[in-house]
């Protein structure tokens, strides 16, 4: 689950930061009454005001104010939701450490990745701020389906408390915002606040309702505040001073507990990939949370719309502990920017689980792409500029020009998976290490996937447990690490891995010599999808862009191209015949075109295969089938699944 920051001493909320992506709400040309009557569950008692005491938690206690208030006036018979989730994970968008949550906007966003789950698993003051397995899927039930941003002005305003009833707002609070509830008053004189001129501090607040003279104001200071008509917690804010100090308000609705909208978050984008349908902005964390570690730069990112931390993976192992099945442990490459991965994986994750399987993902090097892909775009168009969409230098041109941009990127990656993979003799592991270690101890049985670059970070992993030159001691616990994650490893996938021969075998050599015949499979391109693949206007593979551009010189230190990678197809390797005895039992099987028609494909067409995807599913069935008591052999398993009809291991 999610890392949640500690918070002492939090400071006051600010004005959101702009960005043109927030969406504006546009009044309608509905009348307008000169005043709105308050929901029935404020004016009847029914929803008591929140009080949040001496915390700074004042944006959570307001959106989870709004959200009791949606349910109560559908009639939802539902518990009150949990302001202080609501905070955690807004302060986890921001990243902070103490300086509470930024603005309006990221305790919206946090809602959105995460939902909101009841307050009676997360109350306020609770002893742990875990965002734990139990809160984090009760969670799913409550979540954000639409938010707008709603423009100063009156009308918009008041037109958005016509349709909707109740407004989250931010504003600059002052001394006239001390009306505590005066019985020694006059009912009109109740929960006035008074325009006062002197700089303010940054509250958040509901406003539900309007009168001739002001906004109404839901705050979260108790039912001792505001009494305004003889109602608790609710003060009139007036118009001339809401005019001097307001600073954000959104409007919003709830959304279908975790809608399967959702897994059409984005299409994918970037370097050489076609634009697919947009949807909503941002796939939802809570649509995969509990099924991925994200790591950037060799360390979980701990903060922003896809966190994790060591403590989420402790809390998968937890769960995975206390319901043993199979893991399909994937690792991700690198030629996804993040947002597109995590789309694939939530669109992917019913398929996995359909037969049987834990889905988890390790993102470990997408942000590494974000960062780089327009860079290289940019290349790519200039040296079409330079020689021509046509003219038959222009592959050699790209590679020759984006070599110095591509092998920086390219040992970016190379370090990354080196920091995160890496045990070390403090027995501090890098994150990756920890998580494989981890997982291998839960005793659940692993099969293992990787994609592009994702066998990078997994070699790194397995060369680490295999270091030798070791004191007695890290020596022994290496072994035994090595001897858990070997034991735990059902079976082994790569795609399009982009090794050399020789250190696809010092890597995976072990591990694949170690597993009975025919549980460790490699995908590779056919010939005739091969001859088609493109990058941009680059009309090769990005494999071959890599091994003849980014990491030219690499194997001698000369300036000529790497030869080849096993991830190439086998016209071009010469696999399986080059394979060495420790790698006899690996199968090669081929990716081949889903349309022969198309005259152009791209990396996303081989990582996404359709046909690579279900018929790795049906041999990692197979396998749990033999695994669990079946009689046939994984090697027929292998035939099977790879629909050869039994002729040899090397698929077509």
């Amino acid at each position: 689950m999610a890392p949640v920051p500690a918070s002492p001493g939090a400071a006051p909320i600010r004005r959101d930061p702009s960005d043109l992506r927030d969406q504006v709400y546009l009044p309608s040309l509905r009348p307008l009454a000169p005043r709105t009557e308050l929901p029935s569950c404020l004016s009847g008692g029914t929803l008591l005001p929140r009080d949040q005491q001496e915390a700074e938690s004042c944006a959570g206690q307001a959106l989870a104010a709004l959200i009791d208030l949606q349910h109560q006036s559908a009639g939802a018979a539902t518990a009150r939701v949990s302001a202080r989730m609501l905070y955690r994970m807004a302060l986890v968008q921001d990243g902070s450490a103490g300086g509470g949550v930024a603005s309006l906007r990221s305790v919206l966003k946090g809602f959105y990745h995460y939902g909101v789950c009841p307050e009676s698993l997360w109350p306020d003051g609770s002893g742990s701020d875990a965002l734990t397995a139990e809160r984090a899927k009760a969670a799913r039930g409550v979540t954000l389906g639409a938010y707008y941003r709603v423009l100063p002005g009156l009308n918009d305003w008041h037109a958005a408390l016509t349709d909707v009833g109740a407004l989250l707002v931010s504003a600059e609070i002052h001394e006239g915002w001390d009306c505590p509830f005066d019985p020694q008053k006059p009912r009109d004189r109740q929960g006035l606040i008074v325009p006062v001129r002197s700089g303010g501090t940054g509250h958040a607040f509901l406003v539900v309702g309007y009168t001739e003279a002001g906004f109404l104001v839901l705050n979260s200071w108790g039912a001792a505040w505001g009494g305004y008509d003889g109602r608790p917690g609710i003060a009139l804010w007036p118009y001339e001073d809401w005019a001097e100090t307001v600073m954000d308000a959104w409007v919003l609705r709830l959304g279908v507990p975790a809608p399967a909208a959702f897994a059409q978050a984005r299409g994918l984008h970037g370097l050489g990939f076609d634009t697919g349908p947009l949807g909503a902005s941002q796939a939802a964390c809570h649509r995969l949370l509990g099924h991925f570690a994200h790591l950037d730069d060799g360390r979980h990112v701990d903060s922003g719309s896809y966190a994790s931390s060591r403590a989420s993976v402790e809390e998968t192992a937890r769960c995975l502990e206390a319901r043993p099945r199979p893991v399909l442990l994937s690792v991700a490459g690198s030629l996804f920017g993040l947002q597109a991965g995590i789309a694939h994986e939530i669109r992917r994750r019913p398929t996995v689980e359909a037969v049987g399987l834990y889905p988890y993902t390790v993102f470990w090097c997408n942000d590494a792409f974000d960062s780089t892909s327009l860079v290289l775009d940019h290349l790519f168009e200039k040296a079409v500029q330079k020689v021509g969409p046509f003219d038959p230098t222009l592959d050699d041109t790209i590679e020759r020009d984006t070599a110095p941009i591509g092998r920086a990127f390219w040992r970016d990656v190379k370090a990354a998976a080196w920091r995160a993979g890496s045990h070390r003799r403090d027995g501090r592991e890098g994150d990756a290490a920890h998580l494989f270690d981890r997982l291998a101890a839960t005793g659940a049985p692993l099969h293992l996937l990787t994609d592009g670059a994702g066998a990078i970070l997994l070699g790194r992993y397995l060369r680490s447990l295999e270091e030798g030159a070791l004191p007695p001691d890290e020596a022994a616990r290496r072994q035994r690490l090595r001897e858990r994650f070997f034991a735990a490893t059902a079976s082994l996938t790569l795609v399009t891995p982009p090794l050399t021969l020789a250190a696809f075998d010092e890597a995976f050599g072990p591990l694949i010599d170690h597993l009975p015949e025919g549980r460790a499979t490699l995908w590779v391109p056919s010939r005739g999808l091969d001859a088609k693949l493109h990058v941009g206007a680059y009309a090769r593979s990005i494999l071959h862009l890599i091994c003849h551009g980014f990491e030219r010189g690499e194997e001698d230190g000369t300036d000529a191209p790497t030869r080849s990678f096993v991830g190439m197809p086998q016209h071009v390797t010469g696999l399986p015949g080059r394979l060495t005895p420790r790698l006899a039992k690996l199968a090669v099987c081929r990716i081949a075109q889903p349309d022969a028609s198309r005259p152009r494909f791209t990396q996303a067409d081989v990582s996404l295969s359709a046909d690579c995807h279900r018929r790795t599913l049906d041999r990692i069935r197979a396998i749990e089938a033999q695994r669990q008591g079946g009689t046939d052999d994984g090697e027929n398993h292998a035939r099977a699944a790879a629909g050869d009809g039994g002729r040899s291991r090397n698929a077509s």
